[in-house]
């Protein structure tokens, strides 16, 4: 067996033990929503950079000739949201057990839990969440850049719509 044929038998085999771990999150809907506010808050924060200008070549005349490609639109704004969303941005996640209606949620935000026993299934709750991001990140890539790239002349209707789209969450409100 050649290095590439294990090398590819690891990646399948750790693509499958990352799959089985993502069915642990009991609300997907709310894990989609959490990585999605995630996204939507480094949108906010975002400050405003110039325009990429990638002209730096010349012509014979001297002129320069290429692109110039504003950021906003840029692979670069891109990389820079989405490639550490999932370890940054959702540190802060705690997961609240049920309460009477049965249905625990995630929350950003809350004080440090209490307890060795809390904190130890608090970091593991938060460890699935980061899983699930990532597998997010991995199937649904072009649909995340879509959505910020589309995110400036849409309310926030379009913003909390976006699991929806992914087919993560149901439609109605009611349902999830």
């Amino acid at each position: 067996m050649t290095f590439h044929c294990r090398a590819r038998l690891f990646a399948r085999l750790l693509i499958l033990a990352l799959t089985q771990m993502v069915t642990g999150i009991d609300d997907k809907c709310g894990a989609c929503r959490a990585v999605q506010d995630g996204l939507y808050r480094r949108v906010d924060a975002e400050v405003p950079k110039n325009h990429l200008d990638m002209r730096h070549r010349l012509a014979a005349d001297g002129t320069r000739y290429g692109k110039v490609i504003a950021y906003k639109m840029s692979e670069l704004r891109m990389d820079a949201l989405l490639s550490t969303l999932c370890d940054e941005e959702l540190k802060s996640y705690q997961w609240v057990e049920p309460s009477e209606d049965g249905r625990g949620q995630w929350m950003n935000g809350l004080p440090a839990a209490q307890g060795v026993e809390d904190s130890v299934k608090q970091k593991e709750w938060n460890k699935q969440l980061v899983i699930y991001c990532h597998s997010l990140m991995e199937t649904h890539e072009d649909a995340f850049i879509a959505a910020i790239r589309d995110d400036e002349g849409s309310g926030a209707t379009a913003r909390t719509e976006l699991c929806m789209k992914l087919g993560v969450c149901a439609a109605k409100r009611d349902e999830l």
